[in-house]
């Protein structure tokens, strides 16, 4: 398939809840389609969890789920080898699903290694996270990387475990804009954009961004970024202000408890 056919219906928001340190080399990997390896990890494949979307091991009664890598509403795929560059949203929900209809799985753990993803499908998958919570015991642990819309889903089940040098955080949301007038001038050919709506072109590459326009897109992060803040501190029970540990900052395991 194409690059087009198999991506795009994954890269249709502009937002994204991404740790900014690696915010633009992920969006470019999966808007461009580049290999990234897939995941070896063994899938349990007996009894009633053999169907599930994502790698899941058993440890006793509980059910491990692996969630690796950027998140977004359905996987993207490359173009060039097929493989999966980021998380379904939606995989994750299939999963779950599968682990809950499962009378063998006692318990769910999310194991994380991701700096975050797509705002489209996050508090949707957040709270079918929080509602399986609810009649299974769950958590989410990591010994890496648990930023932005990857701990959106961690906090809602309730329990986040770190390592002490895990990192943990990044509640914030982020909205890249490219200016390409001076690429295209320098390419020799102009672009006209026609619109009809006052707001119908916002944030094109080939015309300027006003005031008003950064106003606009700025009043839609802050009401996302409000949404995130109150998610995790409903579902993590967070008390204070919280500018404290709600403005896209990075903790350590060994401090975010703190």
């Amino acid at each position: 398939m194409t690059h087009k056919s198999r991506n795009a219906p994954a890269m249709t928001s502009f937002c994204w809840c991404l740790d900014e340190r690696c915010a633009g080399d992920v969006i470019d990997r999966l808007m461009k389609g580049a290999d990234i390896q897939p995941d070896t990890g063994a899938r349990a494949t007996a009894g009633d969890i053999a169907n599930a979307a994502l790698p899941v091991t058993m440890s006793g009664n509980v059910a491990v789920v692996s969630i690796d890598g950027p998140l977004t509403r359905s996987a993207v795929y490359s173009w060039w080898s097929g493989e999966a560059l980021s998380t379904g949203y939606d995989a994750l929900m299939q999963t779950l699903q599968t682990l809950m209809d499962a009378p063998g799985v006692r318990g769910i753990v999310l194991d994380i290694n991701s700096p975050g993803g797509s705002v489209a499908g996050v508090q949707e998958c957040a709270d079918f996270i929080a509602k399986c919570a609810a009649h299974k015991p769950m958590g989410a642990v990591t010994n890496g990387l648990c930023a932005s819309a990857a701990y959106w889903l961690a906090s809602a089940t309730g329990r986040v475990y770190a390592t002490e040098t895990a990192e943990v955080g990044s509640i914030g949301v982020v909205m890249q804009l490219v200016d390409a007038r001076k690429a295209a001038e320098k390419a020799g050919y102009s672009v006209t954009v026609m619109h009809a709506g006052k707001f119908k072109a916002a944030g094109s590459a080939y015309e300027e961004l006003s005031d008003e326009t950064k106003a606009y897109f700025q009043s839609q992060l802050d009401a996302l970024h409000e949404i995130f803040r109150s998610a995790v501190a409903s579902h993590m029970d967070v008390q204070g202000d919280a500018s404290e540990w709600g403005d896209a900052q990075i903790f350590l395991g060994r401090d975010a408890a703190t």
